[in-house]
C-alpha cells in the first residue's frame, strides 16, 4: 500500500499545476487512471480550453444519497530559491518539529487528498455500492474556486441526483470542520483629473481621493467587528471583516494621478447576502465621498465592480456525513475557518458538505510545503471509512 500511494502521489507532485496555469496534464493522468477502473469520466474545460475539472461517477445513478470526494488540482506558485527541495519532486524528510514525511508543492494543499482518493477507489468492490460515489477535481481554487461552479452544474445537467453529501479534503489534521467564512472581491476605481504637478489646482488627484475612500471603507469595517455572530464556531473572529488589499494608481511623479484603482475583500459570516455589504458601503462611498469629489471636477467619478463571491459555508449539526466523520476521526469538537474554500459554492448546491483532510494548513502556502507520513496513511483510512459508511 504505501508504495503504490506513494508513487501515484509522486507523479502528481511532478505535474506542475500551478493555478491560472494549465492543469491538462495532471487531467490526463488522473483519466487515465479511472479509466482502467472502469468510472464514468467527463472533463469540463474553461472556455480557452487550457484547463478542466474532473467529474468520475462510480456505482448507481439517480439514487438519493451518496457522497462526493472534492479536492483542486492547483497550487500556489513556488518561490523556487526559497525551497530547500525540488518543489516538483516528492522528497523525503523531516519537517522543522521532528517529523518524518514528504516535501514538494502541493503536498499539504491539496496533492495528497488526490492521491488517496485514487488508491483509495482502485481498492473498491464497485459490484458492492450502493449508492452513488463522485470525485470531483475542479482547477483554479486557489484563485477564487473557479471551476468548481461549472463541475457542479455539469453533474446538474444530466439530470442526476448530485449526492446528498461532500468531503472536501483540505488540510484539517483530519479535525471536522463544519463551516467557514465566505469571501468576496471588490473593486473601486477612482477617476480625477490628470495636470501637471507644479499645478496641483488644476487637477483632482484620484489617489488622495481614493485615500478618503479607504478611510470610509476602513470605518464601515470596526462597525461590522461590533456584530459579533456565530461565536461558538469563529471562535478567534466572529464578525466580518474588510480588508484593503491592494492600491494603484498615477503614472509618474510630475503627473497629478487621473486614476487609482483599489482592491477590497470582505469576509462574510454563514447565511449572509454578501451583496448587502457591497450596497452598503457602495452607499457610504457614494453620500460621503463622491459629491464633494464632484465638486472639485464634475467628471470625476467612483465606480464599483463585483470581481469574485466565495459563499461561506455552514452545514448543520447533525448530518449523515458529519456524524459518520465524527466517529470515524474520533473528533466531537465544533471547528470552523475563516479562510474559505470549494465547500461553500458545494454547500450552496444543497450539498451537506464537511472539510476534512490530512496535513495542517500551517504548512499550506508556504516553501518547503510539507506533510508527515502518519498523515497520508492515516488519511487514507478515513477516506476508505466514510465511502463504506455513505456509498455501501
Amino acid at each position: 500500500m504505501k508504495e503504490e500511494i506513494l508513487s501515484i502521489l509522486s507523479d502528481i507532485i511532478a505535474i506542475p499545476t500551478v493555478a491560472l496555469q494549465s492543469n491538462l496534464k495532471l487531467v490526463e493522468y488522473i483519466e487515465n487512471y479511472l479509466l482502467k477502473l472502469g468510472g464514468d469520466i467527463h472533463l469540463i474545460h474553461n472556455y480557452k480550453k487550457d484547463k478542466a475539472s474532473l467529474v468520475c461517477f462510480f456505482g448507481p445513478r439517480d439514487i438519493e444519497g451518496g457522497l462526493i470526494l472534492s479536492g483542486h488540482m492547483d497550487t500556489v506558485p513556488a518561490d523556487v530559491s526559497k525551497w530547500s527541495t525540488d518543489p516538483f519532486g516528492l522528497v523525503e524528510g523531516v519537517s522543522r518539529e521532528g517529523e518524518a514525511g514528504y516535501f514538494g508543492l502541493g503536498v499539504c494543499d491539496m496533492k495528497t487528498f488526490i492521491a488517496q482518493t485514487l488508491f483509495c477507489v482502485k481498492e473498491l468492490n464497485q459490484k458492492k455500492i450502493k449508492k452513488p460515489l463522485v470525485l470531483m477535481f475542479t482547477y483554479d481554487e486557489e484563485v477564487g474556486c473557479m471551476g468548481v461552479r461549472s463541475a457542479l452544474s455539469f453533474i446538474k445537467s444530466l439530470s442526476r441526483t448530485i449526492p446528498s453529501s461532500a468531503m472536501i479534503g483540505e488540510p484539517t489534521g483530519l479535525k471536522v470542520f463544519t463551516a467557514h467564512k465566505g469571501h468576496t472581491q471588490l473593486t473601486i476605481s477612482v477617476r480625477g483629473k490628470a495636470g501637471h504637478s507644479s499645478r496641483v489646482d488644476e487637477g483632482v488627484n484620484a489617489i488622495e481621493w481614493a485615500c478618503r475612500v479607504i478611510s470610509v471603507i476602513n470605518d464601515y469595517g470596526l462597525e461590522l467587528r461590533e456584530k459579533v455572530q456565530f461565536q461558538d464556531l469563529f471562535k478567534e473572529y466572529p464578525f466580518r471583516t474588510l480588508n484593503v488589499a491592494k492600491i494603484e494608481g498615477g503614472s509618474a511623479v510630475n503627473i497629478i494621478p487621473e486614476d487609482c484603482e483599489i482592491k477590497v475583500g470582505y469576509r462574510t459570516l454563514p447565511g449572509d447576502n454578501s451583496d448587502t455589504i457591497y450596497y452598503e458601503l457602495k452607499q457610504r462611498i457614494e453620500s460621503e465621498v463622491l459629491p464633494v469629489l464632484r465638486e472639485k471636477h464634475p467628471e470625476a467619478d467612483i465606480s464599483f465592480k463585483l470581481e469574485n463571491e466565495v459563499m461561506a459555508m455552514h452545514t448543520q449539526a447533525g448530518s449523515e456525513i458529519e456524524k459518520n466523520l465524527r466517529e470515524i476521526v474520533s473528533d466531537f469538537d465544533l471547528h470552523a475557518a475563516s479562510y474559505t474554500t470549494e465547500g461553500g459554492i458545494i454547500n450552496h448546491f444543497g450539498v451537506d458538505s464537511i472539510i476534512c483532510g490530512s496535513g495542517s494548513i500551517k504548512n499550506a502556502h508556504q516553501s518547503n510545503e510539507f506533510i508527515s507520513e502518519q498523515d497520508i496513511f492515516k488519511g487514507v483510512g478515513v477516506i476508505k471509512a466514510i465511502i463504506e459508511r455513505m456509498c455501501f
